[in-house]
């Protein structure tokens, strides 16, 4: 998003009654305040390539524009305020200069008439791209700009307001206008305009210093100093388009098929600046009220408004975030709050107030406009570059795409400067890709399962935590990164090791990605190693590609399940790991402690319980009445999220126990615990353990010691892993 666009959210105030039809008025007043002087300053900016003489026709199109377009936007359920923005007439001003350098060459004579036709089909023929562009649903591809491309073209026109706006102050000096009242009316216009939009945001900046600074030129005027104004001729009766000379491009001697293709190329590059900005202006000011725009109709009818507006003679009209929440501080936007801004527009045609402007209060708005599109992150990198400070890899990379949008503005023009930005950010959104595959790189010791384990296979985990590596991937996977994700998994997965690759975070995986990891199956086998995958859920893109090319037991829905895989696989190599829970209960550590004897008197006060697989072992709400050991096969811990649907938490294994903080505090349970394979479990009621309480309470007290050492031992292990993890 461009730097114009640049005003703080806000929220639109719900508590006011939005029916009440003067809200609506007030509301639409503020957008249009907020929107005219943008566009009066837009139109200047590309009127001034073609001729003075035309400035008012152009002036009257753009007005004339912005009323055809919010009435074709009064269907829309997402209804925004409209206005030319500095930023596409910056690129269609570059347009027709360098349109003047053709011209020429295709044997045209460069008048004022011929670049209003070249106007004119260039701007209609970017609503026609902007309407294809919906069409195609190219909006799904705009979020693949990376932002120092939006950064430089910020910076860009920051440049470009500075170096016009001077040099339209020096065609006023040199047509006669006093430099000192000039300078005056410039600088009144500016300094208010800054002053509002650094103090009193909610003001409409741009408008009350432009009225300022023309109040201060008609006080000077009446002293006998002269201003140049927008227009002295009155208002005009005829759109550009009727003043545009068609019929020289109708000429036998012209090379039509340069012609095209110039026409085609800037339309394009036009209609694509102003489709990303409606796009992305239309997604901040939805998430302010929660309206989005529904269906293709209205997108289609708001692009047909664009290009028949372009075709009058208007420039290129988008959504304007600023306009529009200048609206939102009244009034929720409604489609009668931009009928009745439809209404001011041709209110302000009638008038032909604006024509009264003079133009060096529009020229000191403007420069002072400049200094909010500077991108401030990028100017503050750049003057840590130029004190020799360290910078990311990152950073330097993001410096250099702004530096060369930005220098391509200003050294060529904002055509080029578009061009390669949109180049050189598809490029280091490529180069990144694939060169940083692999985000981290995690042992055992870092990230481990959730599965409840007793605490001597939690140590065994511990002491062999480097024979698990977790790969986290990232970004879109492309046939660049193929190369590097097999280098680095290949060079981390030692022999008896276990290799998680998570896909969680990757957004596109391409078909030579899957290739490299073929190899990878072949090849890590044969020095020992286990490939696992993680986040492969059924039905996505990313299981259809895996499905039939990699074997199907390694792949797994989420982390938690291929690194409980992997412990379980490790645990098992190790010999033993479990066997002490496997079968008694004498060897579990719920019991450690204790003799024979008063083993044997718990064992006695515990009933053993089968649950069958799918079978429900705990449910969430019900009394805390009894705790449990799991001496055979496996559960899942389950809870559920805010529409009721089931997530797993944990799972439990033989050794583990259940429920056991829920008997102590005699809390209903929280959680579901769902059988994964047939359960035994051995359960010691309240009864009987009160029961134990009386009769041997140094039982007891053991009990309870013991299954504090547990819970503690879990929790000295998520500790460490995650001081593990964060040391890396």
């Amino acid at each position: 998003m461009s730097a114009d666009e640049t005003t703080a959210p806000t929220q639109p105030p719900a508590e006011r009654p939005t029916r009440w039809r003067p809200l609506h008025i007030l509301g639409a007043l503020d957008a249009v305040a907020m929107s005219l002087p943008t566009t009066l300053g837009a139109v200047l900016l590309v009127y001034v390539h073609i001729g003075a003489q035309h400035l008012a026709a152009g002036i009257l199109a753009a007005i004339v524009g912005l009323v055809l377009l919010h009435l074709c936007s009064l269907g829309a359920t997402r209804p925004a305020m409209f206005s030319a923005r500095l930023f596409e007439a910056t690129t269609l001003a570059a347009m027709l200069a360098q349109l003047g350098q053709q011209l020429p060459a295709w044997g045209l004579p460069d008048t004022p008439e011929l670049r209003l036709a070249f106007l004119c089909l260039i701007a209609g023929g970017a609503g026609v791209v902007k309407g294809l562009l919906y069409l195609l649903r190219a909006d799904r591809l705009t979020r693949y700009i990376p932002a120092p491309v939006f950064a430089g073209f910020s910076n860009s026109i920051a440049a470009l307001l500075v170096i016009s706006q001077v040099a339209t102050l020096r065609r006023l000096l040199d047509a006669g206008e006093p430099a000192a009242v000039m300078l005056l009316v410039a600088g009144l216009a500016g300094a208010t305009m800054l002053a509002l939009r650094l103090r009193m945001s909610k003001w409409p900046a741009a408008a009350v210093g432009l009225a300022l600074g023309a109040a201060a030129a008609d006080l000077l005027s009446l002293n006998g100093w002269q201003f140049t104004m927008l227009s002295d001729g009155g208002w005009p009766s005829a759109l550009p388009v009727l003043q545009a000379d068609f019929h020289a491009l109708a000429g036998a001697q012209v090379p039509r098929g340069a012609l095209l293709g110039f026409l085609a190329v800037n339309a394009g590059i036009l209609g694509i600046m102003a489709f990303i900005n409606t796009t992305v202006t239309m997604e901040v000011i939805g998430q302010q009220d929660g309206q989005r725009m529904v269906g293709m109709g209205p997108r289609l009818l708001q692009a047909v408004g664009v290009a028949l507006a372009g075709a009058m003679g208007s420039l290129v009209l988008t959504a304007s975030q600023q306009a529009s929440g200048a609206a939102q501080r009244t009034v929720r936007l409604r489609p009668l709050t931009v009928f009745w801004a439809a209404l001011l527009f041709a209110l302000v045609y009638a008038t032909g107030v604006v024509l009264w402007m003079p133009v060096a209060a529009i020229c000191g708005v403007m420069l002072a406009d400049a200094w909010f599109f500077v991108d401030r992150k990028s100017a503050r990198d750049l003057l840590a570059w130029g004190m020799r400070q360290p910078l990311s890899a990152n950073a330097r990379a993001d410096l250099a795409l702004v530096a060369a949008v930005t220098l391509s503005a200003v050294l060529v023009n904002m055509v080029a400067a578009v061009v390669a930005g949109i180049f050189l950010g598809l490029l280091l959104f490529a180069m990144r890709n694939a060169r940083q595959p692999v985000r981290h790189v995690w042992t055992g010791r870092q990230m481990r399962s959730n599965c409840a384990r007793p605490r001597h296979e939690m140590g065994a985990l511990e002491a062999a935590s480097q024979r698990i590596r977790v790969f986290e991937l990232e970004g879109d996977l492309f046939f660049a990164s193929a190369t590097g994700l097999y280098e680095r998994v290949d060079e981390n997965a030692g022999p008896d090791q276990w290799a998680v690759v998570d896909w969680s975070r990757a957004r596109h995986v391409d078909s030579s990605v899957v290739t490299a990891l073929l190899r990878l199956h072949d090849s890590l086998p044969q020095r020992g190693a286990v490939l696992l995958h993680a986040g492969v859920r059924p039905g996505t893109p990313l299981a259809e590609a895996m499905a039939g090319a990699l074997p199907s037991d390694t792949l797994y829905p989420d982390l938690d399940h291929a690194l409980e895989a992997a412990e379980n696989a490790l645990l098992a190599s190790l010999g033993g790991a479990g066997a002490d829970t496997a079968d008694s209960l004498y060897g579990s550590g719920l019991l450690r402690g204790l003799s024979d004897a008063d083993r044997a008197l718990v064992v006695a006060a515990m009933r053993q319980l089968r649950v069958p697989a799918g079978e429900t072992v705990l449910r969430a709400g019900d009394p805390s009445d009894e705790m449990m050991l799991v001496l055979d096969g496996s559960a899942s811990v389950l809870v559920r999220d805010a529409r009721g649907t089931p997530m797993r938490l944990s799972t439990v294994l033989p050794g583990a126990t259940l429920g056991e903080i829920g008997f102590l505090d005699r809390a209903p349970r929280s959680a579901d615990v769902v059988a994964k394979t047939d359960v035994l479990l051995a359960c010691l009621d309240r009864a009987h353990f009160e029961q134990l309480g009386r009769t041997h309470p140094h039982i007891v007290q053991q009990l309870l010691a013991n299954i504090a050492v547990e819970i503690a031992a879990r929790l000295r292990s998520v500790s460490a892993m995650l001081t593990a993890r964060n040391r890396a």
